[in-house]
């Protein structure tokens, strides 16, 4: 198998991670490079100016470590190559996705599909199962609040992996998406 290439501070070399008893927490500066919140507490200067690692760039940062945003993107990332890396296929190398359909009964159901899938391929095994009994002409395929809009990317490019779950968004009900928050999805009727 191969290894997992994790993203790191530039400064320590330390995994970005949010668990643990000493989290190494990614922050963004202003030139849109970054570093970890303790690198950057310990870089800044006494007047207050913290200069950016990375090699190229070296611009200097005139802002509170406090008011630089979070990149729980980034952790998200690492957690996502850990779980991947960490996930036992089946012996017919198949990964397994939570299709979950949006209709008042708000069943869910279960597809074994290639980790290297298409979203095309994906639409195909959804309309192919007998056993969801899904009979929709026109809808739309949600996981994580974006849309599974183009059909030949793979389903790794959406940072779909196995234990997923993906939202079928029925467009002839006409379903839509609202959020609540950052992690929660609510499906509502017009």
């Amino acid at each position: 198998m191969a290894e997992v290439e994790m993203i790191k501070c530039q400064e320590c070399q330390e995994n970005y991670t949010a668990d643990g008893s000493n989290p190494v927490l990614p922050i963004v500066l202003d030139c849109g490079h970054d570093i970890c919140r303790d690198c950057g507490k310990e870089k800044l200067s006494n007047n207050g100016v913290l200069c950016c690692p990375d090699t190229s760039c070296k611009k200097k940062h005139e802002s509170s470590l406090d008011s630089s945003p979070t990149i729980w993107s980034l952790i998200k990332r690492n957690i996502n190559k850990l779980t991947s890396g960490r996930a036992h296929p089946s012996v017919n190398n198949k990964i397994t996705v939570y299709l979950k359909l949006s209709s008042k009964y708000e069943d869910t159901f279960t597809i074994n599909i290639e980790p290297t899938a298409t979203v095309k391929m994906l639409r195909e095994a959804i309309s192919d199962s007998e056993k969801l009994g899904i009979y929709l002409k026109r809808y739309d395929l949600v996981h994580e609040l974006e849309h599974l809009s183009s059909d030949h990317k793979r389903l790794t490019d959406y940072g779909i992996i196995d234990k997923s779950q993906i939202y079928i968004i029925d467009n002839y009900n006409k379903f839509q998406i609202t959020t609540a928050s950052y992690n929660d999805l609510y499906v509502m009727v017009d």
